[in-house]
């Protein structure tokens, strides 16, 4: 199972994942971003760990400041504790960006996941859309931005 959400507002993708992690704590295994205004800090559940994927390229850096590095790092970091985790332990990324679209960042937990048989759900940005669908397909399915939907989806 794989799930994912869009929104047009900004921030609105993250916001709704983390509430869920945080709502289906300690049955999650979660990499969501628990502050809209700051995509490039993470939580990491159920290590209950904050990891910051930002580099600092100085002021006035016009470029994005992702480290793809620390993205890296947390995914291992992730990728150690799902490992021990129950086979139906649901997975619940913050999004397929463009390190996914490339073939980094979490498209590793994702074809885990799915190789094991977790429910997974993401956010999936319009502007990547179409190398999610290259990915995922037939697999994925859009869901809506409804909470409590998606706490069902992801119990199955």
């Amino acid at each position: 199972m794989l799930g994912y959400i869009q929104s047009p507002i900004r921030g609105e993708t993250d916001r709704i994942l983390a509430e869920l992690a945080q709502h289906m704590r300690p049955n999650v295994a979660a990499l969501v971003s628990p502050d809209p205004e700051d995509h490039l800090l993470v939580h990491l559940w159920p290590a209950d760990l904050r990891w910051p994927i930002r580099q600092d390229l100085g002021t006035g850096a016009a470029s994005c400041t992702l480290d793809g590095g620390a993205l890296e790092e947390a995914v291992f970091r992730l990728s150690q504790d799902v490992a021990k985790l129950p086979p139906a332990t649901p997975l619940i990324l913050n999004k397929f960006g463009k390190q996914e679209a490339e073939g980094r960042g979490v498209r590793p937990l994702i074809a885990q996941a799915i190789e094991d048989g977790r429910p997974v759900l993401l956010g999936v940005p319009a502007q990547t859309e179409a190398a999610f669908h290259a990915f995922a397909a037939p697999l994925a399915q859009k869901l809506e931005l409804d909470i409590h939907a998606l706490e069902a989806f992801l119990r199955g």
